[in-house]
């Protein structure tokens, strides 16, 4: 893990993603535990369906990997018990204040390649419920290349609200690099990237709740 003072966003991590990666930090005034500094935490802004075919504008992956069995990410993509991912829907409403660290700075990290700190910011205040009640878990894969197996998804029942201008700051977040030739018949606008529904094939899906 590397030693920073805040959180650094990231403007696509592939083509059509963007990121915010929460990195250990040593200032003793920030919110996370010791045992939130054992794992690289990553915010994977992407565009899903509700599995109930109530169409929402957004979902948010929180991605862990195993820095105790694995030196890297990398390294723990494709692995046994080397990557973990919370996912969250997203719903139209007031706005979140605590995505609001992240809004607030797209319009910076605009095009893919450009990144930023986000000095101390806590991705806890993402979780719908403090609590963490109510989730399904399964094992399956990821959602972007090289969408390996092995991952443990962790979906929340209930979705995280965000207000109409914060969805605009993620609509206006580019697939390319600034002044890169866009290829005819594509504008370059970051949207519709989820992944196909994949089959449930010998999957078990448990719940936390009845």
């Amino acid at each position: 893990m590397g030693e920073s003072g805040g959180s650094e966003v990231v403007s696509g991590l592939s083509t059509f993603t963007h990121f915010c990666r929460a990195r250990a930090r040593k200032n003793p005034n920030c919110p996370f535990s010791k045992k939130d500094r054992q794992m690289a935490a990553c915010i994977i802004l992407k565009l899903k369906k509700w599995p109930w075919s109530v169409l929402l504008p957004l979902q948010l992956h929180l991605i862990h990997w195993n820095s105790t069995l694995f030196g890297s990410i990398d390294e723990a993509v494709g692995k046994p018990h080397g990557i973990a991912i919370i996912a969250l829907f997203v719903q139209i409403g007031k706005e979140h204040v605590g995505l609001k660290a992240v809004t607030e700075i797209l319009q910076d990290i605009q095009y893919k390649g450009k990144s930023k700190i986000i000095p101390c910011f806590n991705p806890n205040t993402l979780l719908p419920d403090p609590l963490l009640r109510d989730y399904w878990v399964y094992e399956g894969s990821l959602t972007i290349p090289p969408c390996s197996e092995g991952v443990t998804w962790i979906l929340f029942r209930y979705p995280l609200t965000i207000s109409q201008l914060q969805i605009e700051e993620f609509r206006r977040l580019r697939t390319h690099v600034k002044g890169a030739e866009l290829v005819e018949g594509c504008d370059g606008i970051l949207g519709d990237n989820f992944r196909p529904t994949q089959p449930l094939s010998d999957r078990v899906i448990r719940a936390a709740f009845q």
